[in-house]
């Protein structure tokens, strides 16, 4: 593999698949790919599954 000017000199490849990674979650700095990050909250997939109902991002959810 070459690298490439275009891409993030510190983003390559998601972190959970093969895809190429153009984002960099902001709770534990994984690189995720679109399908593993959620934008709106700018965190990857596994950060986002830990955010409270009410947007608190935590270690464990309580219902």
């Amino acid at each position: 593999m070459s690298e490439s000017d275009s891409s993030p000199p510190d983003l390559d490849e998601c972190d959970f698949c093969a895809h190429l990674a153009d984002h960099e979650c902001r709770g534990c700095g994984a690189a995720a790919c679109p399908l593993h990050y959620n934008g709106p909250l700018e965190l990857c997939v596994e950060c986002a599954e830990r955010v409270t109902p009410d947007g608190r991002r935590g270690d464990t959810v309580h219902f």
